[in-house]
């Protein structure tokens, strides 16, 4: 397999990224450059697992991770995608054999609610995924004792701030939750955890494995 050529491997780095023969990240990269960098690394056969875009400031950035196999994976992606919008896609790929592989729901530039979303073939028979998206934590909470009720566990989880007015001058804030649920043939132990600091993050870490997914949000209340 080729290498990426010094341009993309240049534009990883300057996100504040990193480029590997099987993998590839990009921290930092402006939402209106990632078109562009995906489908170039396609041509290499790297194809993105998580697709994370979110605000800073008045810009809106994003943090994507890229596998590189060496089989052809069928697999398909979107952005700036309303509500609507995904779920008609997530039903157009189902009729195909896709499944939801990611989502991240982010506030645009025009202060609205946007979503990314990835999906790409089963990895093995039986294999089953399913997501929900842009629901408030506390719901979201209700609806992950119903899936792992059901035998599912979460592969992914997406946590976005979005303002929601304001009170005694102070911009009030509401969390939502994305997360992609699955069985997989084989059984995978796996346990998922909200931490409210860096320190309690790290201790936590310890106890487990090696992570699968990480999703920084920080509220504007200074807990993130």
């Amino acid at each position: 397999r080729e290498p990426l050529s010094n341009d993309v491997v240049s534009r990883l780095e300057k996100a504040a990224g990193f480029a590997h023969q099987a993998f590839a990240f990009a921290s930092w990269l402006p939402l209106k450059d990632v078109d562009a960098l995906v489908v170039t690394m396609a041509k290499q056969g790297y194809r993105p697992v998580r697709l994370r875009p979110f605000r800073s400031g008045d810009d809106v950035n994003t943090s994507v991770l890229w596998t590189r196999e060496d089989h052809s994976v069928e697999w398909e992606w979107a952005i700036d995608l309303t509500a609507t919008k995904v779920q008609e896609l997530a039903d157009k790929y189902a009729a195909r054999g896709l499944l939801p592989c990611d989502i991240a729901g982010y506030v645009s530039s025009d202060g609205t609610q946007r979503f990314a979303a990835i999906w790409d073939e089963r990895r093995n028979e039986g294999e089953l995924r399913e997501f929900y998206f842009g629901k408030p934590a506390k719901e979201s909470v209700e609806m992950q004792k119903t899936q792992a009720g059901r035998g599912l566990r979460a592969f992914t989880q997406h946590f976005y701030a979005v303002p929601n007015g304001s009170e005694d001058g102070e911009t009030k804030e509401t969390v939502f939750h994305d997360m992609v649920w699955g069985f997989d043939a084989e059984h995978v132990d796996e346990f998922y955890f909200d931490s409210f600091s860096e320190a309690e993050f790290a201790v936590t870490s310890l106890v487990y494995d090696c992570p699968i997914d990480v999703c920084l949000t920080r509220l504007r209340n200074g807990q993130g």
